[in-house]
């Protein structure tokens, strides 16, 4: 599967599954209403892809997780799940924040990270414990303020 990043956040969930790669794609649907406001999450277990959308069907998140062999782009750039910690910052450039492994009582523990402020969206990649693979990419829109 090759999803373009770009073409999705922002976008109205009906409209992107009506389209190549997404609308032959095996797919299920949840809406979580225990929440403020509610979500609608889209889930492609075969490609460890899911959509997080608002309440209006609106694209808000993406999120692609290891093993995948999705070829994601993003700003042009072409990223995979089996790129390296060294590989994502050159082809991202200097990561905007990073964190250290983290050690949660009730989540359990997470490996580092780093976030990418692209021009278009938020790059959040979370590397495994034991290594500096990626584990997940979370794509999301940045928040603009206006002043």
């Amino acid at each position: 599967m090759k999803v373009d990043v770009d073409l999705l956040l922002g976008k109205q969930a009906t409209s992107v599954l009506r389209t190549a790669p997404f609308r032959s794609a095996k797919r299920t649907r949840e809406v979580v209403r225990d929440l403020p406001k509610h979500l609608i999450h889209y889930s492609f277990p075969e490609h460890q892809l899911q959509l997080r959308c608002n309440a209006e069907e609106q694209v808000q998140v993406a999120f692609l997780a290891s093993p995948s062999s999705t070829l994601t782009i993003v700003c042009g750039i072409e990223l995979q799940l089996s790129m390296s910690r060294a590989q994502l910052s050159s082809a991202l450039g200097q990561a905007s924040a990073s964190g250290p492994r983290v050690v949660d009582e009730i989540l359990g523990e997470y490996g580092e990270w780093d976030v990418f402020a692209l021009p278009n969206c938020r790059v959040h990649v979370e590397y495994h414990l034991d290594s500096d693979s990626v584990r997940r990419l979370t794509f999301s829109h940045e928040v603009v303020q206006k002043q």
